[in-house]
């Protein structure tokens, strides 16, 4: 006589059978530690920058260097809010042309790029400067988990 088989459930629903819908990325879902981490260090930094310069600093209150990082700061949580938004499906389709696009800039870098202490690590755009190595390490990870969540990688594992 053969054993009953175990009743599997599908990823939505739960014990209960209770099917759960799919919901947009909550508020509440993000982790609290890498928040307070976040916060932490920007602060520190903030801190570390305004003690560094406000000394330099001729006339004005706020020195240009922490204005600077400031701006920088909000402007990255900005990009960090709108990134949240972006569905996980984007990322993925995405992936690979960004990591193209990186690579070229890297190339472009070699190519034209600017000269800093000796080192060609710089790309001058208009009204930016900018190091394609920093592109190129988020979109080689972003590339890298799409290719290893693959269906076509699945089937060449061997454990």
């Amino acid at each position: 006589m053969s054993r009953p088989v175990p009743r599997r459930y599908s990823p939505r629903s739960n014990a209960n059978g209770a099917v759960h819908k799919p919901r947009a990325l909550a508020a509440n879902a993000l982790d609290g530690g890498v928040i307070a981490a976040f916060s932490v260090l920007a602060g520190a930094g903030l801190v570390m920058i305004y003690s560094l310069t406000a000394p330099l600093s001729d006339a004005s209150a706020l020195p240009p260097q922490f204005i600077r990082q400031l701006v920088t700061l909000v402007t990255s949580i900005l990009v960090l809010i709108a990134a949240l938004r972006v569905p996980l499906a984007v990322w993925r389709r995405l992936a690979l042309p960004l990591w193209g696009v990186s690579v070229a800039l890297l190339f472009a870098t070699l190519i034209i790029g600017i000269e800093v202490n000796g080192a060609r690590r710089w790309l001058a755009l208009p009204g930016l400067r900018l190091q394609a190595a920093e592109i190129a390490k988020f979109a080689t990870v972003l590339a890298v988990a799409v290719l290893l969540t693959s269906q076509r990688f699945s089937r060449l594992r061997c454990c």
